[in-house]
Parts: C-alpha cells; sequence; structure tokens
C-alpha cells in the first residue's frame, strides 16, 4: 500500500468518525433520557404501588391537572427522584412554592422543607455543590381543596428560575466524560462541522490534484450538497403535512366550547381555555364562564352568575352609590394575583375608606386577552345595563392586537419560516433551558412589535377577515369613538389609564418607538374625543425613589417570567386612579 492510498483511507476514517459525531453529538441534548422519575400514589403517604409512573421534566403539578382521568386529584402523593448536573461549583438557592407540602433534597441533604398541610407557602434553603452529578429527590403531598406546586432555583450570580431540564437525568449518568459532553454540545457540533470542512477541503485539493479528476471530484462535490438539500426538503414537507394534520382548525366558536367542564368531586386547576366560552352577544367573541370556581395561575378563581371575577351586583343602581365599570384585560383581571389584591377590589376598598363620599361599587368587567375594541361592545351590552357613572378602561400594550386563539391556524405553504429549524430550536430551548428573556419596563403583557409592524397588523395573513377592524392604531382608534360616543349618550365619564414611561422621570427610561407613540395617541386622542387620561407612571417612579433598592423592575411582576403587574403594582395602580377620581371631582362628598 502506498503513502497515497494510505492517506485517502486515513481521510476516509477521519470523515466517517466527523459525520458519526456530527449526528450523534446533538443527541446529547436528549440523551441519557431528561426529566426526574416521578411516581404518584393514591394516598398522601407514597404507599403502595404507584397509580402512575412517567418521567418528568418540569417539577411542578403540570401533569396531574393535564391528566385529571388518569391521575388522583386529592389525598395524593408525589415523588420524583433522579439526579441534578451541576456545572457551576458554589452555593445554590432551591425554593418550593406549594399548595400543601413539598420537600426537596439535594445530595443527600434535605434543602427545601415545606411540608405539611397549608395553602401556597414557598420555603427556600441554600447548599453548596460541586460540579458533577448530584441526587435529588422531590417529594409533594395533596390533602383537599387546589393544590399547586413550583421548583426553583438560583445558581452562582444568575437570577432564579426553573430548573433547567438540561441538568435533569432520569437514571445516574455512568460514561466519563458525559457531564463535560452535555454542558458544551453547541461547542462541540460546532468543532465537527469545521472539521469535516476542513476535511472537505483537504479531501477536494487531494483529489484534484490528481490528473483528470478534478471533474469527477467536482462531481461529487455537487451530489452530495444536491442530496443534502433533498434530504431536509423532504423532512421540510413531512414536518409540515405532520403539523397540518395535528392543527385544531375547529371554528373558534367550537374551540371555545371545548373547555373542560367543573366536577363536583374537586377543586378545579383551571387553564386559560377552561376559564372561557363563546359569547351570543355580535362583537364580544368570548367570555368568562359564569360560576366557575378553582385556581387558575396558582391562585384562587371564582367567577359570579354573569361571568365576572367580582361579587354579585344588580342591574339597578343602588341608591345614592356611584358605580364604577372596569373594562380590560389579563392586568386588570388579576392574572396571578388573589381578588382582593386586583387594581378594582383595592380602588373600592380605598374609596369607601374614605369619610364624606358616597358607597362606591367598582365593578370588574375584565377578562384576560381583550382589546379594546371586544371592550367597547362589552361596554355598549354588558355594562351599560348596571347603570355606571364612570367607565374605567385599562389600556395594554396588546390592545392593538388580538388575542393568539382568534388568529387563523397556521399557514403551512409559508416559504418565511423552516418548519425543521423552528423544531430543531424548540427542541434546544427545551432541553437547555434558554434564558427567558428580560422582563419589559412597565409594560405588563407585551408583544414585542416594531412601530411598522403595528401599523400592518391589519394586513397581517393571519388575522381572520372579522377581526381586521380591531387592530392595530387604527382599530383602536375606532373603538374608542365608538366608546366615547355611546358613553356621552349615557352620561357616563371614561378614564383610561396605564403606565407610559416617558423622558426625565427616571434612568431606566429608554425611548421605544412604539411604546411612545401608544402615549402620544392616548395624549392626543383624549384631548381630541374628550375622554380622560391617566398616566400612572410617576406613581411607579415615586415608589422607586422611596424604595431604591427595590428590585427594579421585578417588583412591578408576578414573577420572573411573567411581566403582569404583581399585588404591588395593582396597589400603585388602584391610588393613582383614587387620586386622579378625587381631583377631577368625578367622585365627590356628600
Amino acid at each position: 500500500m502506498n503513502a497515497r492510498t494510505g492517506g485517502s483511507r486515513q481521510l476516509r476514517g477521519a470523515v466517517i468518525v466527523t459525520v458519526v459525531a456530527l449526528a450523534v453529538i446533538p443527541a446529547l441534548w436528549i440523551w441519557p433520557q431528561r426529566g426526574l422519575k416521578a411516581t404518584y400514589h393514591a394516598n398522601t403517604e407514597w404507599l403502595g404501588d404507584p397509580v402512575v409512573t412517567r418521567i418528568e421534566t418540569r417539577l411542578t403539578t403540570e401533569a396531574v391537572e393535564e391528566n385529571r382521568d388518569t391521575m388522583p386529584q386529592q389525598r395524593f402523593s408525589m415523588l420524583m427522584v433522579g439526579w441534578l448536573r451541576i456545572d457551576t461549583p458554589g452555593e445554590y438557592l432551591f425554593s418550593t412554592r406549594s399548595d400543601d407540602g413539598s420537600t426537596l433534597d439535594v445530595g443527600g441533604q434535605r434543602v427545601v422543607d415545606n411540608g405539611g398541610y397549608h395553602a401556597p407557602r414557598t420555603a427556600s434553603g441554600r447548599i453548596v455543590l460541586g460540579r458533577g452529578f448530584h441526587p435529588i429527590r422531590l417529594r409533594f403531598i395533596q390533602g383537599s381543596g387546589s393544590y399547586a406546586l413550583n421548583v426553583r432555583w438560583t445558581p452562582p450570580g444568575l437570577t432564579e428560575s426553573a430548573l433547567p431540564p438540561a441538568m435533569l437525568y432520569a437514571a445516574e449518568p455512568s460514561l466519563p466524560g458525559l457531564a463535560f459532553a452535555g454542558r458544551n454540545v453547541g461547542p462541540l457540533w460546532a468543532v465537527a462541522w469545521v472539521t469535516l470542512i476542513a476535511l472537505a477541503v483537504v479531501g477536494f485539493v487531494r483529489t484534484a490534484r490528481q490528473p483528470g479528476r478534478v471533474r469527477q471530484a467536482a462531481y461529487r462535490a455537487l451530489a452530495g450538497a444536491v442530496a443534502t438539500v433533498l434530504a431536509v426538503l423532504v423532512v421540510e414537507v413531512a414536518m409540515r403535512v405532520v403539523s397540518y394534520a395535528r392543527d385544531d382548525r375547529r371554528p373558534l366558536d367550537e374551540r371555545l366550547a371545548a373547555g373542560r367542564q367543573d366536577s363536583a368531586a374537586t377543586i378545579r386547576m383551571y387553564s386559560l381555555g377552561d376559564l372561557v366560552q363563546p359569547s351570543a352577544l355580535e362583537g364580544v367573541v368570548y367570555e368568562l364562564k359564569p360560576n366557575l370556581r378553582g385556581a387558575f395561575q396558582d391562585q384562587p378563581i371564582a367567577t359570579n352568575s354573569r361571568g365576572l371575577r367580582d361579587k354579585e351586583y344588580d342591574e339597578g343602581k343602588p341608591p345614592g352609590t356611584v358605580r364604577i365599570a372596569a373594562l380590560g384585560d389579563s392586568s386588570l383581571f388579576g392574572w396571578g394575583v388573589r381578588v382582593e389584591d386586583t387594581t378594582t377590589e383595592v380602588l373600592e376598598q380605598m374609596l369607601n375608606a374614605t369619610p364624606g363620599l358616597p358607597s362606591v361599587e367598582v365593578i370588574n368587567f375584565a377578562t384576560p386577552g381583550y382589546n379594546t375594541a371586544i371592550e367597547a361592545d362589552v361596554f355598549a351590552t354588558k355594562v351599560l345595563p348596571y347603570d355606571p357613572d364612570i367607565l374605567l378602561i385599562n389600556f395594554n400594550t396588546n390592545d392593538y392586537d388580538v388575542p393568539a386563539f382568534m388568529r387563523l391556524p397556521q399557514n403551512h405553504a409559508t416559504l418565511r419560516r423552516s418548519f425543521v429549524f423552528d423544531f430543531l430550536y424548540s427542541q434546544y430551548e427545551a432541553r437547555t433551558g434558554v434564558p427567558p428573556r428580560e422582563l419589559p419596563v412597565f409594560d405588563f403583557t407585551t408583544r414585542t412589535m416594531t412601530l411598522e409592524e403595528a401599523d400592518r397588523l391589519d394586513q397581517d395573513p393571519g388575522l381572520p377577515e372579522e377581526y381586521r377592524y380591531m387592530v392595530g392604531a387604527r382599530g383602536f382608534e375606532r373603538a374608542m369613538d365608538k366608546i366615547v360616543s355611546t358613553a356621552r349618550s349615557e352620561g357616563v365619564e371614561v378614564v383610561v389609564f396605564d403606565v407610559r414611561p416617558f423622558a426625565g422621570l427616571h434612568p431606566a427610561y429608554v425611548a421605544n418607538a412604539f411604546r411612545d407613540s401608544q402615549r402620544a395617541l392616548l395624549e392626543r386622542l383624549s384631548k381630541e374625543k374628550g375622554f380622560r387620561w391617566l398616566n400612572t407612571y410617576r406613581y411607579y417612579v415615586e415608589y422607586l425613589n422611596a424604595n431604591p433598592s427595590a428590585a427594579f423592575p421585578r417588583v412591578f411582576a408576578v414573577s420572573d417570567t411573567d411581566s403582569h403587574p404583581s399585588v404591588l403594582a395593582h396597589r400603585i395602580n388602584a391610588k393613582a386612579v383614587y387620586d386622579f377620581l378625587i381631583e377631577q371631582h368625578l367622585v365627590t362628598k356628600k
């Protein structure tokens, strides 16, 4: 065997090894099996054979909520065991928020003790961990009533988050170097690609130097490239077909009506789809179901007989009472907070605690996902029968749009996206725990878009024709025209409020064309159309000035990953509205 033949074989061997590495390395994102081994028992002592055994990547009770037909809902216990991979040595903070009890052991030590039967409660603990794999065990019990569990950690130098699935292993990994490979999948894969390209260049140069084989080498390279492209296209088409078959293409009213029904035997853990139903009222589209009792976003949820997250009210207003009707979306609804902590409830308490003022009722008509156009129809059909004196509207950035479930099913023929790429990135995100985006500054329930995108929302091909009038600045202005004209004819004062940052008050302000254009629009329309506009931004800045150590902007959000307003933000909004109503003489002393 001559040197040239031996070199060719070595080159082919290196190429084979590199191609195998390219196929195997991405598998490290999902192998060994990620998650913890979970067992669910139909008693509160983890006794006997489990009802269900499965692998869980989320250290929550979501699996119980999603599988109500096969898993126990009351008087049950859950055990999750496995291994936690630590890449950065140091002190780790772990916490559990649970209803009822939970405990967390890491490395054979009890780190969090949140046991017993209790309402939602958070407990935490610290432990120093070295690099490598550590056993982890999570226990949870549920007695009666609602239930919830959420486990979080704070690695050294980072902020609090859920435990990334990529760090959880169902069985103890035994292969040497697996921890290193697991935390360096991306760089290893990049090295493999660079190696393959380098080997291809070397091979092509070697082949080209051989007489009469330049054309053959070019053909082989071209054939390989074409085959690769065709293979990717075949996978792309197959994924589009599968996605099309899985899409729920039923009409919106059928999908809204498909939410699970209540069971008298248990306290319900609601998803958003369970809360709503189709509305028979034109333009309202959907509404909250009446007489709900259960839990939503780890908080108790109840609706009255009219489908409002509020007390029962007669349509006839009591004599001598000032009645305020409040319209908004998930922020005013109170996403992630108790009803007694919502803006409307706090505002009502503040007004009724003020000596000399008449009795005040603040009725909350807010529903998650509503935009101003829907609210205009709710005002005309649902609010006016209650004879309100004041209409309070909570504007939000996403009032320019419609909720995702009102959009058309995705376009499977589009060339603007790749289903293969989207799938690969989703797997990467799910397995490695891509850090969540930073919380927006004061923008509760934000949909990120540019000013140009906002101007073209009514041209979005994913928007059904019947909803195009609702969206964008033009849709908002049309809705406000309808609200103001109706309110004027009925003698109702209209107050629109929101937090819209502007320059000069706080160093955190950063110009944003989309957000700033909404503030300018609200300021202009309030003067042109005659409604009252309240920007609560000054109240937030006053709080920050008085509390310089506050964790801005997280202190105003429900959690690190959920930008809905916190209890504090609701109280700030209530105080701002209270002051405005008094200053504007909308609520006056008897």
